[in-house]
């Protein structure tokens, strides 16, 4: 299966039945100069629903791959925004 994420698509929690909105996609390691690493991309999601915890915030990252394995193995869906 693959799995491709795009700024508006839209990922629901199966489990809390949470939606959350991918809001742009972000290399962790952009400013990291001494050493320099290679790019880990990862996604910030806008949360929404009543279970989200508001002492983490509605907004939180998800590694690139750990978002796209989540969707495979069916914790989120994906709704695309295309």
């Amino acid at each position: 299966m693959r799995v491709e994420l795009k700024t508006g698509d839209v990922v629901i929690d199966t489990v809390t039945k949470e939606t959350g909105v991918l809001v742009r996609r972000v290399n962790l390691f952009e400013d990291a100069d001494d050493p320099p690493y290679p790019p880990l991309c990862a996604w910030e999601i806008l949360w929404s629903g009543k279970a989200v915890d508001l002492k983490l915030g509605r907004k939180q990252s998800y590694t690139e791959n750990g978002l796209v394995n989540m969707i495979i193995e069916g914790t989120f869906q994906l709704l695309s925004n295309s």
